[in-house]
């Protein structure tokens, strides 16, 4: 399959009950446009550059949607969106799912609407709504545009509240944290939140903003800044301050999840109004920051990791398994089994097989050879570690053009930058995957590993049999 078929397939919901959910429809007139326009991208497997949406996007906003070429790139536009709705869905379900007695299914009426038809009426599809709102200059990535508008659609937010989700904001958390708790730095913080933002909740209820914990203002910041320096903790600006109340936030409500699901959270989280239902991915800076150049470089330097994530994740998943084969050739006491190293992954991940009934539809004589040649864990650290050192190779690079720091980086600079990257790549990537190694009984492989992994077998199938 072509990694360019995002562009005319579009996902629609199927209410099969034997179904995901969902079907691909391809729309012809899409696959035609696109064709013509970039003929090189067609039948590529790789994934087509930015450049190739900011044409379509140049396209659709230039023409009208009552001329062809206008509706034939808005249509492929809409049908690219369509998939990060679907994968929105999936990550929501996978995260509140569990606790709270839905499935993404239940989530795909209230975003996947498009039938890919020309507009009529009063209705707009809300991908065209997502399309429409979207600029290149304010919102960066459309995947990432789309992620967000999915989390904020208020019919699906108030879904998830008839289902019991209220999500605590930031500051909720914060305010009600105990610090007997913590020590060190978490501690100080916990300790000046309280002391600063307690003392004026009084006056902000008198005020009757009795229904959301506000975000610090400046002011309160400043305080804060004040008292950890009392308390021999330095921060340089106000900015650092709120970004480490911010992770810390962040650490306590995993924690919180965590406690209540009974398992470890492996999706970041936002933070969400529940009163509003209006809820905003840390990624993408507020509305009053927009115009701060600064943090306009930090939207599109953490917008940068997550796109350059997918590809270093894709890279380490083609060299991992092709380095597993490799190794296995070259000990002569399993080098007749390297070739069962991609139909056992396949087994796993497509149809989450155990080493037993891998062992036994391959023809292998124990299920020790299996885990042998698989050694599934083993291959989750090695593609972890390719897509670690990618992914921090480009950050540097990206951090250079934009000349956030001096370079070379200082030692204490890099260390830390690896822990976060490590940190990064664990929660959107590795640490799901590694549950669903874990797991022994009913496991579903439905990570972004798994369905990354899966794409890059069967792409490698099909260019096989070509």
């Amino acid at each position: 399959m072509s990694a360019s078929s995002k562009y005319w397939k579009l996902v629609r919901i199927d209410a099969a009950e034997d179904g995901g959910g969902y079907k691909l429809q391809l729309l012809p007139t899409a696959q035609a446009f696109f064709g013509a326009h970039f003929p090189e991208w067609i039948s590529c497997q790789v994934q087509p550059p930015a450049s190739v949406q900011r044409e379509l996007l140049k396209l659709a906003q230039t023409h009208s949607r009552s001329e062809a070429d206008g509706f034939k790139a808005e249509l492929c536009l809409r049908c690219y969106i369509s998939h990060p709705i679907l994968q929105a869905c999936r990550r929501r379900a996978q995260l509140f799912g569990p606790g709270h007695g839905f499935t993404y299914r239940d989530l795909l009426p209230f975003v996947l609407n498009d039938d890919g038809k020309p507009l009529r009426g009063a209705f707009v599809p809300f991908s065209v709504e997502i399309l429409s709102s979207f600029s290149t200059e304010r919102q960066g990535a459309l995947a990432q545009w789309v992620d967000l508008r999915v989390r904020r659609n208020p019919e699906l937010n108030q879904f998830l509240l008839e289902c019991g989700l209220r999500i605590s904001s930031d500051w909720a958390l914060l305010n009600r944290a105990n610090p007997k708790e913590f020590d060190g730095i978490d501690r100080a913080l916990i300790e000046v939140f309280h002391l600063v933002y307690r003392h004026d909740r009084p006056q902000q209820h008198r005020q009757g903003m009795r229904q959301k914990c506000f975000d610090p203002t400046d002011a309160q910041l400043q305080a804060m800044l004040q008292a950890l320096r009392e308390r021999q903790v330095w921060m340089h600006s106000a900015h650092s301050l709120l970004n480490q109340l911010k992770q810390l936030a962040y650490r306590l409500r995993r924690e919180d999840i965590w406690g209540r699901r009974g398992f470890p959270l492996t999706e970041p989280l936002e933070t969400t109004d529940p009163d509003t239902g209006e809820t905003r991915l840390k990624e993408i800076p507020a509305q009053t920051s927009t115009n701060d150049p600064e943090a306009t470089e930090r939207s599109e330097l953490q917008a940068f990791c997550y796109e350059q994530l997918l590809h270093c994740l894709d890279q380490g998943i083609r060299d991992g398994i092709g380095d597993r084969v490799q190794t296995l050739k070259q000990r002569p006491r399993y080098a007749h089994l390297a070739h069962q190293v991609k139909p056992a992954l396949r087994l796993l991940y497509f149809e989450s097989k155990s080493q037993g009934q891998i062992a036994a539809h391959l023809g292998m004589t124990n299920q020790s050879q299996v885990s042998r040649i698989l050694n599934p864990k083993e291959l989750l650290t090695s593609i972890r570690q390719r897509t670690l050192e990618a992914l921090l190779n480009r950050i540097l690079e990206r951090i250079r053009d934009l000349k956030l720091t001096a370079f070379p980086v200082l030692p204490d600079y890099l260390k830390n930058l690896m822990h976060q990257v490590g940190v990064f790549v664990d929660e959107h990537v590795f640490a799901a995957a590694l549950t669903e190694i874990n797991t022994s009984r009913n496991r579903s492989m439905d990570s972004l590993y798994a369905q990354h992994l899966r794409q890059i077998l069967h792409e490698q199938e099909m260019n096989s049999a070509a």
